[in-house]
């Protein structure tokens, strides 16, 4: 059953309002509206906007151009949607004093409309300059005037350049010349400081003592802006070597986790700074008289606002860009959503404990000072850094777990800024397990060990004042304990599969799924509910071999895949209907071999031009079968033969590795038998196949003429070889690079054609196709190439390449479906030579006796 977006919404509404009881402020409470379900007694509407500085900097990053980091970095350091004000020249002087957010003035903008505000600090007699600060409204911040740093300024609410003020009041009027102040009293950049002399949250000091620097955060994310290293104590960050995607996920992140984060605990701590000396009743209300009070409840919402900022609503449920939002993005994958904690939808168990209804922390401190008994808030403001705390340790430890299946330079700067925000507390508790965490999730890493940093955690969460319990269970695999499935210390036994000669039936008898491998030619021995038998025994296969297959996984060495397809295609594969009437499901074959966009290719040639008989121009594969683009990291191999008459072999899974493909039917299968398994997009897909590509045109064919290892090929000795291998390598890459930026130019123009909203656009100026292409190049580039070839060979060393294998054996290798595959697309479909990947592929087949073409 299918639900439309707003029946979600609806539903997860009245969850959020049943939990909140109510969201409207009781009588006596000046009406200030909610912060992601808690109720302010102050207005801190403005603080909250800081979100929009966010999205307008990740804007400007995401264009991954060094114009566009420029104008982001001016944002983070100038604002521009929080407390704007102007400051005005009076032609003048000012004929009395004039007292901080006592005096308000109204004016006019260039077209006539009223505009308000009030005095941003103390004026004196004889001043010559007034700063005025725009009037905010209970409901929102006041938006008619954005300037600061923003990129596209919105100056419709501002001040005319010239004109008269006056003050709202019988006081004279105040004729001025009016000049912007380019900066905003609150910006990103003054979050990594807290103001000297307030009271400072001791993990804020436990950060400082772990880095060396009070301004750990700023120095962060400008090495990660100016491409430098961080000069910390402890946990530093070389952004040298990483690209702008990489660095603009440190950044985008670090002032979420390192900012905005550190700077809301910062305050929950800081409304101790003023005493809640004396004073009663609430603010705005009868009764209420001291100042410090008011200060200590307004720190006290401040709190609550910067954590949240202004999109994630009144409930919570909107799609905000703080930790608010982060905290529930993480309790899907960590089942740690609603009241119980037990559930991958809702808002995170952590929120609803600070956050949401009457008794949650938020309101409990609230009500406390509000009681007069501020010091009595110690307890609480403690209890919800731990608690805020968890969503940034989760992110944490599932960054390591995705790094370790797949490696990016994104997902590594996203895991090592995750990490920053909380080993200066982790390093208190334990210095040993720190360094763990560090060690496997930091910048320039080559490996992690999430088994590690999971385990490094575990040892603190005591230190930490939490439980396994708060961390909750990983769903990314459908492991039965928190983790993961661990990789094998040994060599396993075979798992339990039915493996047919061409075909290894996979079923999930939960919802009745079933796929189909074809993993291999050759005969093997299948097991079967720890049963062992001869897969060519047709007498007790339940009928799988005359069953029409549905979803084909083509796993098989890359030449032996059209003969595997062949041996099923027009008895199981094609439809049964007639070919004009094609079947409404067609059968789905999942590339996941080396060399999948070469098979695909291939696929389309022998397959794609069997025309059927009665309709000569017509090509029956596009109705009859889909073809699924993935790749997969799994390692497997066959065992020795159980007898040399038999020719039967077993097949060992002997490492668990990460799937991706575009099939999510596929991803979800394989992840509900506890696989770890990722959904792309068409276009995510091919970047990350052409990068694995780059890497076996690298690694394959010089391993196999040089025959050494994955490592050796870093150490080789140039004087006994004639040319440098990392010459090669760059030149291979090269070309690599340029056929996959013209492919991918190719297939994105393609999937832009034949969407619905895709007709009549301009080439030259879509935002979003010139940030994708942008994207696409970094990640591309023979520089990134490089990197990640590197980065597999370090991971790698001591493997033997399947190509040496190949060559050592006598069989015939992949090379054509690898760099033959560069050489050719580049030749026949764009006309460019690749002479560097034509002769890698003639002197692997002349290892064999065979001609590259």
């Amino acid at each position: 059953m299918k639900l439309s977006a707003s029946v979600i919404a609806c539903a997860l509404a009245a969850v959020v309002n049943a939990q909140q009881q109510d969201l409207t402020p009781a009588d006596g409470y000046p009406k200030f509206n909610a912060i992601g379900g808690y109720l302010p007694s102050t207005q801190v509407v403005e603080h909250m906007s800081i979100d929009l500085d966010q999205v307008a900097m990740e804007e400007q990053l995401a264009l991954l151009t060094p114009e566009g980091f420029a104008k982001a970095k001016r944002i983070y350091l100038e604002g521009g949607h929080r407390r704007s004000y102007a400051v005005l020249n009076l032609t003048e002087p000012l004929g009395f004093d004039l007292k901080k957010d006592a005096h308000f003035f109204v004016g006019k903008t260039t077209a006539g409309k009223m505009v308000t505000g009030n005095i941003v600090d103390d004026a004196k007699v004889n001043a010559t300059q007034l700063s005025i600060r725009y009037t905010t409204f209970n409901d929102a911040p006041y938006q008619g005037c954005s300037v600061g740093g923003l990129a596209n300024p919105k100056l419709d609410g501002c001040f005319a350049s010239t004109g008269v003020i006056k003050m709202m009041s019988n006081d004279p009027k105040l004729v001025y010349e009016y000049t912007y102040n380019p900066l905003n009293p609150r910006m990103i950049y003054t979050f990594n400081s807290p103001a000297t002399g307030n009271t400072w949250h001791p993990d804020y000091l436990t950060a400082i003592e772990y880095y060396g620097t009070y301004q750990y955060q700023d120095a962060w994310v400008k090495a990660a802006w100016d491409g430098t290293s961080t000069a910390f104590t402890n946990g530093g960050a070389d952004f040298s070597g990483m690209g702008l995607e990489g660095r603009a996920e440190a950044i985008k992140t670090g002032t979420v986790v390192l900012h905005t984060f550190m700077y809301a605990i910062n305050e929950c701590a800081n409304h101790t700074a003023y005493y809640c000396k004396g004073g009663s009743g609430i603010p705005g209300q009868p009764g209420f008289t001291n100042y410090a009070y008011w200060k200590t409840l307004h720190a006290w919402d401040e709190c609550a606002a910067f954590f949240t900022g202004n999109l994630q609503g009144v409930d919570g449920t909107g799609n905000g860009k703080l930790v608010y939002n982060m905290a529930n993005q993480q309790c899907s994958e960590w089942a740690t959503c609603g009241a119980n904690g037990d559930s991958t939808t809702g808002i995170h168990k952590v929120l609803i404990d600070t956050f949401v209804g009457p008794t949650a922390l938020l309101a409990e401190g609230r009500d406390k000072i509000l009681a007069g008994n501020c010091k009595d808030t110690e307890s609480t403001k403690n209890e919800i850094a731990k608690k805020w705390y968890i969503p940034l340790i989760q992110g944490t430890m599932s960054c390591a777990y995705k790094l370790f299946t797949s490696r990016s330079e994104t997902l590594e700067a996203k895991c090592a800024t995750f990490a920053a925000a909380v080993l200066g507390r982790v390093h208190k508790a334990s210095p040993d397990d720190a360094a763990t965490i560090y060690e496997n999730t930091k910048v320039g890493g080559t490996a992690t060990d999430y088994q590690a940093v999971w385990t490094a955690f575990e040892n603190v969460y005591s230190d930490l004042g939490i439980t396994a319990g708060d961390i909750g269970t990983y769903q990314y695999t459908k492991a039965p304990t928190m983790r993961p499935t661990r990789m094998p210390k040994k060599t396993p036994k075979p798992k339990t599969s039915v493996f047919n000669s061409r075909l290894i039936s996979m079923r999930n008898e939960a919802n009745n799924q079933q796929c189909w491998f074809a993993p291999c030619k050759i005969p093997v021995e299948f097991i079967e509910n720890g049963m062992s038998r001869n897969n060519d025994d047709d007498g007790d296969d339940n009928g799988i071999r005359n069953k029409p297959i549905h979803c084909l996984v083509l796993a098989t060495k890359a030449n032996d895949a059209i003969a595997a397809l062949e041996s099923v295609w027009d008895t199981r594969l094609r439809s049964t209907q007639s070919s004009l009437s094609p079947a409404p499901s067609p059968t789905k074959i999942i590339i996941l071999s080396n060399g999948a966009l070469a098979i695909r290719d291939a696929i389309y040639n022998r397959f794609g031009r069997r025309l059927d008989p009665t309709q000569q121009d017509r090509c029956i594969i596009l109705d009859d079968v889909q073809l699924i683009l993935g790749t997969t990291t799994h390692g497997a191999h066959k065992t020795s033969p159980s007898s040399r008459s038999s020719g039967n072999y077993d097949i060992t899974h002997a490492g668990i590795g990460g799937t991706a493909c575009t099939d999510m039917q596929f991803t979800q299968l394989c992840r509900s038998i506890g696989w770890d398994a990722e959904c792309l997009s068409m276009l995510d897909m091919h970047v990350m196949l052409w990068k694995k590509l780059a890497v076996n045109c690298v690694i394959n064919p010089l391993t196999a003429i040089h025959n050494v290892t994955n490592g050796q090929l870093l150490s080789l000795d140039t004087k006994h070889h004639v040319e440098d291998i990392m010459t090669i390598t760059r030149q291979i890459l090269d070309e690599v690079s340029l056929v996959a930026m013209m492919e991918m130019r190719s297939i994105y123009e393609e999937t832009l054609s034949s969407s619905e909203d895709g007709g009549g656009y301009d080439e030259n100026n879509n935002p979003l196709r010139n940030q994708w292409l942008l994207s696409t190049t970094e990640a591309l580039s023979p520089s990134s190439l490089e990197k990640f070839v590197c980065q597999v060979m370090q991971m790698t060393k001591d493997n033997t390449s399947s190509m040496l294998q190949d060559v050592q054996s006598g069989k015939v290798t992949e090379v054509r479906f690898l760099n033959g595959y560069v050489a050719s697309l580049g030749q026949e479909k764009y006309g460019m030579d690749c002479p560097r990947n034509l002769k890698m592929c003639r002197l692997v087949e002349e290892l064999h006796g065979m001609n590259c073409r």
